[in-house]
């Protein structure tokens, strides 16, 4: 037979072995394959850093998202991390940071006012030490604070970023108590707003933690 090739009862078992030996390289490299795949699905690994943008609520999103991840969200979050010397992200900051923002988190869902109860996806929502869901809203204002992100600069300042993009107003509000308006930090064509809080302890002044 022309064209074909013919493997004989001899050869069958080397060729056995041999598939057998590429299946099991290909189980042993498989996890680690993976795992840099589903790395370069998150918009983190688009910005210039990383390991800074890693841990954050933008930075864990999948760069399948067009408006998030948009060329000039990205340069955004490059540029923000530059102009002001950001070093890390975080989780929590200290009860004085908050206060000072004028930011607060209830456990009634009905104090949020951006948005109704009922659409509290993909809004600032956390666990409280005991386990209660929290929500975070505007001190005294009564807004709702959108994708709420944590930073710390070089000098350990708090750096805090809200991206309310489905706010109904300019951003008023949040200006006329201290918030500065800075280039998109979560979607192309809207506005962000940051709020910078000195560590008190770096400045020798008592805090409440």
């Amino acid at each position: 037979m022309h064209g074909r090739a013919i493997v004989g009862r001899k050869e069958r078992p080397q060729l056995f072995c041999l598939v057998s030996a590429i299946l099991a390289e290909l189980q042993s490299i498989y996890p680690s394959i993976n795992q840099s795949i589903r790395r370069m699905t998150q918009r983190y690994e688009l910005t210039e850093f990383p390991e800074i943008l890693k841990d954050t609520y933008w930075g864990q999103g999948p760069v399948t998202d067009p408006g998030a991840s948009h060329p000039s969200v990205v340069q955004n979050y490059n540029d923000f991390v530059r102009a002001h010397s950001i070093v890390r992200a975080l989780d929590r900051v200290p009860l004085y940071a908050e206060t000072s923002a004028r930011v607060y988190w209830t456990t009634d869902a009905s104090e949020y006012s951006i948005f109704p109860a009922t659409r509290m996806s993909g809004t600032s929502v956390r666990r409280n030490v005991d386990g209660v869901m929290e929500y975070a809203c505007f001190m005294q204002m009564g807004h709702g604070i959108d994708h709420l992100q944590y930073f710390q600069d070089r000098s350990d300042n708090y750096v805090f970023i809200t991206s309310p993009y489905r706010l109904r107003s300019d951003g008023t509000f949040l200006i006329e108590h201290g918030w500065e308006r800075v280039p998109g930090l979560h979607i192309v064509g809207e506005s962000s707003y940051m709020f910078k809080v000195l560590n008190l302890r770096r400045t020798g002044r008592p805090g409440d933690e």
